[in-house]
């Protein structure tokens, strides 16, 4: 059951990034946003996603995988906005 749940958030989690990546580019504004928080969230995700490789954690390298793909579209929306 705690397996099931811990999938469930590590998947649900990720995807608040997405929606601050969709507003960034349906406003077309990042203005508010800090790009030294966002780079830290990536490289962050970066260090768990391997460690969830080389330990063959399922979780954690979908999770902190799914946050890559999510901080890099709102560090290319603050870049291009």
């Amino acid at each position: 059951m705690l397996d099931h749940a811990t999938m469930a958030v590590g998947v649900l989690a990720p995807i608040m990034t997405f929606t601050q990546a969709w507003k960034i580019w349906e406003t077309k504004s990042s203005a508010d946003l800090s790009l030294w928080t966002w780079i830290a969230f990536f490289i962050a995700s970066l260090v768990w996603t391997i460690y969830g490789i080389v330990h063959r954690e399922k979780t954690v390298t979908i999770s902190q995988g799914l946050y890559i793909i999510g901080t890099a579209l709102v560090l290319i929306g603050i870049a291009i906005f």
